[in-house]
């Protein structure tokens, strides 16, 4: 390959890799976002919940990011922040016995209730709280759709 093939591939990456554009959407809306860590729906649930979506209108879709093992709901921060630029709700949650559902980042229980330990890995518990998560979800948004990744 030559220089200039070179260059010229390196450009159109970049440009296409570092704009804040969509470049298969026919129009794309910068929304300012908001970010809320173990708010409202967090305590309802009693898991941590982290929840990005746009500050200046409703949202048009809706995602539910769950993490695989070693990681935590936090992990999908720049993809939260991406999906809520553009228009969506993206929330994500820890599972039990991973981010804040750990013993050194949560060493006084506080999502651990009625006899109800978050600190251990459960995988049965687990999906169901991520299954009352989407509920939830739905109840806040029902006419939205909701895909989970």
């Amino acid at each position: 390959m030559n220089l200039a093939v070179f260059k010229a591939t390196v450009t159109l990456l970049c440009t296409l890799l570092f704009l804040p554009i969509n470049v298969f959407a026919d129009e794309f809306v910068d929304h300012p976002i908001t970010f809320t860590e173990n708010g409202a729906l967090a305590t309802e649930l009693n898991f941590p919940v982290y929840e990005w979506q746009p500050s200046d209108a409703k949202p048009t879709e809706m995602v539910l990011a769950i993490h695989g093992l070693t990681l935590h709901g936090r992990s999908y921060s720049l993809l939260g922040k991406a999906f809520a630029a553009g228009g969506y709700y993206f929330v994500s949650s820890d599972m039990r016995g991973f981010g804040l559902c750990q013993p050194h980042f949560s060493a006084k229980h506080e999502w651990c209730k009625n006899y109800d330990c978050k600190w251990k890995v459960d995988y049965v518990k687990s999906y169901k709280d991520i299954v009352c998560l989407a509920q939830q979800m739905r109840k806040k948004y029902p006419d939205l759709k909701l895909t989970v990744i």
